[in-house]
């Protein structure tokens, strides 16, 4: 992986693979090993067509890891000839049938249901809220000549957004609350390792570690915003963990991350019932970042949210689905929000 993204031949690609802070990220990795295949690309006159890579994870009641499937490009003038789906196929051979995939794209789904590798296993479900609504966003590609309209759009939604929130009246927990923090510490990291157990993919100290301190994002380098087709660069990007208290006694924690106006719950560990309490965290921190979005992956904690005296103009379902090509997996673990790659972006 090294030498490759440090060839002269990747610095020449116009449209490259993989970022470089994706690749420390890959190498990096707890459960990846040397001689692991991550990169699968179709190129043709010296030029990348078509890609797909993975990265190497693990659950907590098998000994095999699995890969998580995480971007498939193919250039626009190279697709419907089967490139992606014959990538597919030597990503299955290699890793013995033993992919996984969430946070995919609408077509990536279609292909994923075409090519019958991978199943639907489950699916975690939740909210997202709006406020500070942001219609090039949301509408792009939607409204064909009607794109002169996103100014005032804007200003509607600023406008509605403002006259709620000077009736909303910010409150927490009467009785419970909360640090933030910008990295998990030790008594954050001891109960993510005693819960750990109860979940199917494993994601404790070793894994949260890795996935904080390698992002996939940067807020100063835009090197490979325009070469690579997926997300590597963005104005506003952190991740915090906020731990939460009932006296002094320590009742769990969580993680957010908040990327250009968007604020999403990735991670949670709690001893008791904290759901109130993390509900009203969550609204009075989108009413403090005047956030665009709120996305919640958990669907006692997104009613919660929606069922509070909340500030946003309007929410909606939202889901991410799980594909899997690995048989047998327990249907009663528990599922964090931000599975696969979806805590990285």
């Amino acid at each position: 992986m090294r030498a490759f993204v440090e060839s002269d031949w990747f610095q020449r690609l116009p449209v490259k693979p993989i970022s470089l802070y994706r690749a420390e990220s890959y190498l990096a990795n707890p459960h990846a090993l040397p001689d692991d295949p991550l990169i699968y690309y179709w190129d043709e006159e010296d030029k990348i067509v078509s890609f797909r890579s993975v990265f190497p994870a693990a659950f907590n009641h098998e000994e095999e890891r699995f890969a998580w499937l995480s971007g498939a490009w193919t250039q626009l003038d190279f697709r419907k000839r089967g490139l992606s789906l014959r990538l597919l196929d030597e990503i299955y051979k290699d890793w013995d049938g033993r992919l996984a995939a969430t946070n995919f794209s609408p077509n990536s789904r279609r292909l994923y249901e075409r090519s019958t590798l991978l199943k639907p296993f489950c699916k975690v479900s939740g909210r997202r809220f709006y406020l500070f609504v942001n219609s090039r966003k949301l509408l792009e590609g939607r409204m064909g000549n009607l794109v002169f309209l996103w100014p005032v759009i804007d200003n509607i939604a600023r406008l509605w957004a403002r006259n709620k929130l000077r009736k909303h009246r910010l409150e927490k927990h009467p009785n419970i609350r909360w640090e933030k923090h910008a990295f998990p510490d030790r008594e954050c990291m001891e109960m993510v390792n005693q819960q750990q157990s109860d979940y199917l993919f494993k994601r404790g100290e070793v894994e949260l570690k890795w996935i904080l301190s390698y992002p996939w994002l940067s807020t100063d380098d835009r090197t490979f915003k325009q070469s690579y087709p997926f997300s590597s660069y963005a104005k506003q990007f952190e991740v915090y963990t906020v731990k939460f208290y009932r006296e002094e006694k320590f009742l769990g924690l969580l993680i957010y991350s908040l990327r250009d106006g968007h604020l999403k719950l990735l991670d949670q560990h709690f001893t008791v019932d904290c759901k109130e309490a993390v509900a009203h965290f969550f609204i009075n921190e989108s009413v403090a970042k005047r956030v665009e979005m709120l996305t919640i992956l958990h669907t006692e904690l997104a009613e919660r949210i929606a069922g509070e005296n909340n500030p946003f103009l309007f929410s909606k379902e939202f889901q991410h689905h799980i594909y899997s090509s690995i048989k047998r997996l327990p249907q009663n673990s528990k599922i964090q929000a931000g599975e696969g790659d979806f805590m990285w972006t």
